[in-house]
């Protein structure tokens, strides 16, 4: 490293074990916390972060340089490409799923094109729409854990803001399709009076495994002192701690409690009239379906619409500023229409299964948050 003004150039990466701790403004919010963790005996996968500074310069012999010290200190293993903007994982805005990360990356130039699509992420139309401006970057090249069970927890119930209570949602595999919404995975709550298993057609965590996640959730969350959004996956008998950021949108603790008409998934019967889901986002709003399948349908939707979709991405995020509602085929509470909506304030009922299929543009619906509920007038 050598001095250059008041900034420090960087032209190999900074592993996420060193000392002392990297800071935000050298490698990005998500790859500081996780050097924090690390440095606190947590179980993070090894890892380097290619420093804000020596992404912005998008000087490719330079990158090239660093990926070949970091392949050569992270091994000829599968890694992922992960952001790690300046301004993501915040008290006020998540950046959920906003910036791209490539999974499965080996070889030199495979991690090249990964760090060019992460790098160009930062200035993607969605992340603009969401935040003003991405900010600066740094990159991530971490081991890719070959997870059996991967998911997220909550250390504050989402819905109601809870503070005794541990939310955990699970999916086999890899936990990037529970974040999409494709699959709706399996839920837990975690409370000092017991654990509860919710409406789940999957069975991928025993009793005991849920509550070491939530064990783990709530020791990240007493590190930070404040209410924790953390993503981990199991790979036999390990728990590993991918990401730690502070929960987003999360009601006042003096609210703490069940929200009026807040019923769990599978309290509601379905019906003609009546689409039943997961509550994901609480509020109640009435107003005209619009059916949106892909980017595609965007210009059909209207202010104050009633998104419908098989499930929400990134680049959907220009809709939640002007849309009523949210929802959504598939989707648990920690899919990206459910944390989105959250942020926008809006109410979002998620994994319906069939919404699509019932509705059509143009009918009055009512959307409640805190149901789980679609009725249709």
């Amino acid at each position: 490293m050598t001095a250059v003004g008041p900034r420090i150039r960087h032209s190999v990466g900074i592993a996420l074990a060193s000392t002392p701790t990297p800071t935000p403004e050298v490698i990005g919010a998500k790859a500081a916390r996780l050097a924090e963790l690390t440095a606190a005996g947590f179980a993070v996968p090894q890892g380097i972060a290619l420093s804000v500074d020596l992404i912005g310069r998008a000087d490719r012999d330079e990158w090239g340089r660093a990926v070949e010290h970091a392949v050569d200190h992270l091994g000829a293993v599968a890694l992922a490409v992960r952001s790690s903007a300046v301004v993501e994982d915040r008290v006020d805005a998540s950046f959920a799923g906003m910036y791209d990360t490539v999974l499965d990356v080996v070889g030199f130039d495979a991690v090249m094109a990964a760090i060019e699509v992460v790098a160009r992420s930062a200035m993607s139309e969605r992340v603009r729409a969401y935040a003003g401006a991405g900010g600066p970057i740094a990159v991530l090249l971490q081991h890719l854990v070959p997870a059996q069970a991967a998911g997220v927890a909550f250390t504050a119930n989402p819905l109601t803001g809870a503070r005794d209570e541990v939310v955990v949602v699970a999916t086999s595999g890899r936990g990037e399709q529970l974040l999409s919404g494709e699959v709706t995975g399996e839920e837990w709550t975690v409370s000092i009076a017991g654990i509860s298993r919710g409406r789940s057609s999957d069975e991928i965590l025993t009793g005991g495994q849920a509550e070491s996640v939530a064990r783990l959730a709530r020791r990240v969350a007493a590190h930070f002192a404040r209410p924790q959004d953390i993503e981990w996956a199991i790979v036999g008998n390990e728990l590993w701690l991918l990401q730690a950021r502070p929960m987003t949108a999360l009601r006042d603790e003096s609210r703490t409690g069940t929200p009026v008409g807040l019923t769990r998934s599978g309290d509601t019967v379905a019906s003609d009239t009546t689409i039943v889901g997961t509550p994901s986002s609480v509020g109640r709003f009435t107003g005209p379906a619009r059916v949106v399948c892909d980017v595609n349908d965007f210009a059909k939707v209207e202010p104050g619409d009633v998104l419908v979709a098989p499930v929400t991405a990134p680049a959907w995020t220009p809709l939640f500023a002007f849309i009523g509602a949210v929802v959504t085929d598939g989707g648990s509470v920690a899919a990206h229409a459910s944390v989105i909506a959250r942020e926008y304030g809006i109410p979002a009922v998620v994994g319906t299964r069939d919404a699509t299929a019932r509705l059509r543009d143009g009918m009055i619906v009512t959307v409640d948050g805190s149901r789980g509920t679609v009725e249709i007038a």
